[in-house]
């Protein structure tokens, strides 16, 4: 069984990358888990088209990997989707 961690602050990581591919000042986007088994990078092409690649890989290094393309509406779907995310589950003092 594949256990994946995630972080909010690595949500919040990818989620300031996918604003500055949406203003235009970057061209990737890159997110991935403290455990390194999870890997999804966004690029960006100059028609507007959106490369999506990956990994996901289990503790025994077994992995799947995957890519397709999307177009630039993608981008703004998971802003709202990471944004939703992130209001749920905020970062809070713990002390």
């Amino acid at each position: 069984m594949l256990g994946v961690k995630l972080r909010i602050e690595e949500l919040i990581a990818f989620y300031k990358e996918v604003l500055t591919m949406i203003d235009n000042t970057s061209v990737e986007g890159v997110f991935s888990n403290l455990e390194e088994n999870v890997c999804v990078r966004c690029t960006l092409s100059k028609s507007g088209n959106i490369l999506w690649s990956g990994y996901i890989k289990d503790f025994e290094e077994n992995a799947l990997q995957f890519s397709f393309l999307s177009d630039f509406m993608t981008l703004m779907h998971l802003k709202d989707q990471l944004k939703e995310v992130i209001d749920e589950y905020p970062i809070t003092d713990s002390c």
